[in-house]
């Protein structure tokens, strides 16, 4: 079944959304590794992964219904 467009561009925005915070989460892990708290830093890192995660999953679920993947800057 084909995806419609405005469901498209609702799921683009949240893909965007958690790449996003995966970014975000990223910096506070790199900031606190280099403050010295390890496993805060590990912490977070999971959690930045974690949102790649669910952005990954998002854009196959729009190309397996022939929509189209938008990554903004």
């Amino acid at each position: 079944m084909k995806i419609g467009k405005v469901v498209n561009q609702a799921i683009n925005k949240q893909i965007n959304l958690e790449m996003w915070s995966s970014n975000l989460y990223l910096s506070m892990s790199m900031y606190l590794q280099y403050q010295g708290y390890a496993g805060m830093a590990k912490w977070l890192m999971r959690q930045s992964k974690e949102e790649m995660d669910h952005a990954y999953d998002m854009m196959d679920f729009v190309n397996r219904r022939g929509g189209c993947v938008t990554i903004l800057p």
